[in-house]
């Protein structure tokens, strides 16, 4: 067994305080740099991939196709967007790899010169090269209609006054 001994120790650290007046505080500006460096050293950069670009640059699309907000995008956002808009439940499969390569193509493009990426994309879905037929509008349930049996009654042509 260990032997106690009686010393006593006190539980509290010791702490060098500085007086206010030495600390430097740092700016609203300097935080929000060091803030910004922490967090772009703490994310890994995503290579190959760009969703926006100025109009020239090797990744840019050259149609001048935009987001809503008026951001040029890029080939492969452009792609993606193309790619969003044709997944559907019912089909959307036949030639599936030759349509996409054909919506990416200058010939399709080209056709679409200074719209925004949604915009070819709803034009892609509705292709004639997916092999999908129209589906028919649906009819409103809402829509009144006559009452049989007011329709069958017979009108009253003359209107009879009695005046005294």
């Amino acid at each position: 067994m260990a032997k106690r001994t009686n010393t006593s120790v006190d539980p509290t650290p010791v702490v060098e305080t500085a007086q206010a007046a030495e600390i430097e505080q740092p700016s609203a500006e300097e935080v929000n740099v060091a803030v910004e460096k922490a967090v772009k050293a703490a994310t890994p950069e995503r290579k190959g991939f760009r969703k926006f670009a100025e109009l020239g640059e090797n990744d840019a699309n050259p149609y001048g196709i935009t987001n809503s907000r008026g951001q040029v995008v890029t080939k492969g956002y452009l792609s993606r967007y193309i790619q969003c808009w044709c997944r559907k439940g019912d089909g959307y499969s036949k030639n599936r790899s030759e349509n996409f390569r054909y919506f990416m193509s200058d010939e399709f493009l080209s056709q679409h010169a200074d719209k925004t990426a949604s915009q070819i994309g709803k034009a892609a879905s509705i292709d004639p090269r997916w092999g999908l037929t129209p589906k028919p509008a649906k009819q409103d349930v809402n829509i009144a209609t006559a009452d049989p049996i007011a329709v069958n009654l017979p009108v009253e042509s003359e209107v009879t006054v009695e005046t005294e």
